[in-house]
């Protein structure tokens, strides 16, 4: 009988784990908000001979919408994964084209960080 009267206590904390477990609401998915472009880290100004890859690809980040931080912090915005991002050369007749496809036009996806890369 022993054992019995030690187990009883864990039933109740059992039940609230389960309970605060089957609370929880399922994470949203976000949706894109804006698109960010780090010019330094992304390769913007670069300069190549004709036929060249360029060093550092272009990337674009995609970012949900701002939330609210915790107690009134500052908060912030989440990285939107798998969402079709399009790069276009602006001047095409230049002959710049994108290394992955050849074209001046190239449909990337964006990465579990909400990265889209592109190498022209």
């Amino acid at each position: 009988m022993p054992i019995r009267r030690q187990a009883l206590p864990l039933i109740p904390l059992l039940a609230l784990l389960v309970l605060l477990g089957a609370g929880c609401p399922a994470r949203q998915v976000e949706l894109p908000d804006r698109i960010r472009f780090d010019l330094f880290a992304s390769g913007d100004s670069q300069t190549g001979m004709y036929g060249k890859t360029l060093d550092k690809p272009f990337r674009a980040t995609v970012e949900g919408p701002h939330r609210r931080g915790a107690l009134g912090g500052e908060g912030g915005r989440e990285p939107v994964p798998a969402v079709d991002v399009t790069f276009e050369v602006e001047r095409p007749p230049n002959g710049a084209v994108f290394a992955e496809n050849k074209k001046p036009l190239i449909t990337v996806k964006t990465d579990a960080s909400g990265t889209a890369p592109a190498l022209p």
